[in-house]
């Protein structure tokens, strides 16, 4: 046993092997209490100090220097044409997946064996994919009252907002999109890719690999274009095929009614009672009792008309057209074999009407038919 002396005080202690208060050197074989240690120096453990940043570990019969695992892990790759699978090791469940910097839903991926991700949509080549794995030995929580409880980094990103825990979720406000491609899905069977790429935007269908639509670099649309508002062009269009309009408006009618001439340049209102086209729902337009052409459509329209109005070889006749009651066009002559006539006039679409007139010198019975007695009526353009 060795005997210490402390000041002048000698005492014995069990264990101690040896003691030198000139060097304070102490070493102990078994158990050592103390009630405060003060260290002024390094601590050694397996004949190592440790380095920067490590920490003891106990191993379940003593403790050995050990360092933190790695939080955080990004893996870098670029699309092939084609692709759905990445091979990169993760921890299923603590794994964020990004196209062109857009997070991924984890239904619009598979990783579910810690090797390799799969991508419900093919890629279409040169997408930059980052995979972002973590640990889950490297959880942190905050203190000093700033939390009081973790939070996922799906419930952080998915809200957008302040969690319960009055977390704040910044939200990026981009000014200007650069190169780049967006994916999105509109449902669960249909998927439709928007890619913005070279200084314009492509809109693909489906799963294709052909964009349908293309605005910017020259404008292509390989399918119909429904537009449900009011569309401006303002450079010149160019029309490689068919215009169809709903706001075409025509009409024609015909009688084969005699009808009975007065004489005496005494008009008689024709009634044009059969339809022969009609195009935009016109034929509600006509009214046989009154005669009258009452457009429900606002705009400039073309009229034409023609009557048989022959009382003799000397005789005048002649056709009229009024509007609203009073004549805005008419024409006559010696012999009057199946005059005609036509004019514009602009219908307000709702009161304005046109009425048909025509008349002989002498009184006489003329038979119609629809190759000659006739009027037609065109929508030219529609007001605005």
């Amino acid at each position: 046993m060795a005997e210490l002396l402390s000041g002048t005080k000698r005492s014995l202690n069990v264990g101690i092997v040896s003691f030198s208060e000139n060097t304070t050197t102490l070493k102990v074989i078994g158990i050592s209490s103390f009630s405060d240690v003060v260290l002024n120096g390094s601590v050694s453990v397996g004949g190592t100090t440790g380095v920067n940043g490590q920490f003891l570990q106990s191993t379940g019969a003593g403790v050995t220097w050990s360092s933190l695992s790695s939080v955080r892990s990004e893996n870098q790759f670029t699309g092939n044409a084609g692709q759905t699978a990445i091979s990169v090791s993760y921890t299923v469940g603590l794994i964020d997946v990004y196209v062109n910097g857009v997070r991924l839903t984890s239904s619009e991926y598979t990783a579910s064996n810690g090797t390799s991700v799969v991508l419900n949509e093919a890629l279409f080549g040169g997408e930059s994919i980052d995979i972002i794995s973590y640990t889950s030995s490297g959880s942190v929580s905050a203190s000093g009252g700033l939390r009081s409880e973790s939070d996922t980094l799906d419930s952080v990103t998915g809200r957008g907002g302040s969690t319960s825990n009055n977390v704040t979720v910044g939200i990026l406000s981009a000014t200007s999109v650069y190169t780049d491609t967006i994916r999105r899905k509109t449902n669960n069977s249909t998927n439709t890719k928007i890619a913005l790429d070279a200084g314009s935007i492509k809109i693909y269908a489906g799963n294709g690999v052909t964009p349908k639509v293309r605005v910017n670099g020259g404008v292509g649309i390989t399918t119909d274009l429904i537009v449900t508002g009011v569309s401006t062009v303002t450079s010149n269009l160019t029309v490689q095929g068919d215009i169809k309009s709903n706001s075409f408006y025509f009409v024609k009618r015909s009688t084969n009614t005699s009808i009975s001439y007065p004489g005496s340049y005494s008009p008689v209102t024709i009634d044009y009672e059969d339809a022969i086209d009609d195009y935009g729902n016109t034929d509600a337009m006509w009214s046989s009792s009154t005669d009258r052409f009452t457009p429900t459509v606002a705009g400039l329209w073309y009229f034409r008309a023609s009557i048989d109005a022959y009382s003799g070889a000397t005789q005048e006749g002649g056709i009229t057209i009024t509007k609203n009651g009073t004549n805005v066009a008419t024409t006559g002559h010696i012999g009057a074999i199946r005059p005609e006539i036509c004019t514009h006039l602009y219908m307000n679409g709702t009161t304005d009407y046109v009425q048909f007139k025509s008349y002989t010198q002498s009184s006489t019975t003329r038979g119609q038919s629809a190759s000659n007695s006739f009027f037609e009526a065109l929508l030219v353009k529609q007001a605005e």
